[in-house]
């Protein structure tokens, strides 16, 4: 008699079978299944955000501006910046010339750097 060599084991061999394709279309890999939404229908924005619309992918010209007189203001240079609040120096230049793409915790560090006022 040839014993098994996993007949101490306590498991039944389970096959897994992919499904046959129902949809003719999805043979074609240049075609995805993408779900189309109108602005305003994702969830996720909607509960990150509200009724606001979601930050810009780019930084506009007037959060460049604020966060370029907070560094003024606080009398640092663009690397003196990035190693105070950890990040890199590119970081802090593409910000304030725009090419960057948008950062809120970015953003949130370089605010935290004001004091506070009275009150």
């Amino acid at each position: 008699m040839v014993e098994q060599p996993y007949a101490h084991q306590d498991h039944v061999n389970v096959v897994f079978q992919k499904k046959p394709e129902t949809n003719p279309s999805s043979k074609n890999p240049s075609q995805k299944n993408f779900i189309d939404r109108k602005p305003g229908q994702n969830q996720l924005s909607q509960k990150l955000y509200g009724d606001e619309p979601p930050p810009p992918k780019t930084y506009t010209s007037a959060l460049r501006n604020e966060m370029t007189g907070i560094r003024l203001q606080l009398k640092l240079t663009q690397k003196q910046l990035a190693q105070r609040i950890h990040v890199p120096e590119s970081s802090i230049k593409n910000l304030e010339n725009g090419s960057g793409t948008y950062d809120p915790q970015l953003i949130q560090k370089i605010r935290r750097l004001l004091p506070k006022g009275p009150g």
